[in-house]
């Protein structure tokens, strides 16, 4: 799989500087807000969580119990820091060595730091 520098320049802007911000607003800053505000902490956690999983899959990320596990750790950060920032850093920071990865792998194959990500 090649993985030309153009495309690793789209897959930046948009999974670690837009992604994340226009993420963390729209899943946490609005959508948990709004559910805390009617269901209790936990529901609101997982009802939440389960959006950004089936929206990750709509975008043609797969189905993956990390994107759950992510979504519920934000979620928590965010109810206890009343900020997006917190998360916001940890979710650049993620999609980052996603990226990162995948050019790695493109550069290196199976001897990129985690290799079996490769096959993105």
């Amino acid at each position: 799989v090649v993985y030309p520098w153009d495309m690793f320049l789209r897959d930046f802007l948009c999974m670690v500087v837009v992604a994340p911000l226009y993420e963390e607003l729209m899943y946490r800053a609005l959508l948990l807000s709004a559910l805390r505000d009617r269901l209790a902490e936990q529901p609101a956690l997982v009802a939440g969580g389960a959006v950004f999983v089936v929206l990750h899959y709509a975008y043609g990320y797969g189905w993956h119990v990390s994107y759950m596990a992510v979504a519920l750790v934000f979620g928590l950060i965010f109810l206890r820091t009343r900020s997006i920032v917190p998360a916001l850093v940890l979710h650049t920071l993620n999609n980052l060595w996603v990226v990162l990865n995948w050019r790695a792998c493109d550069v290196l194959g199976d001897a990129a730091i985690l290799g079996w990500l490769c096959s993105h």
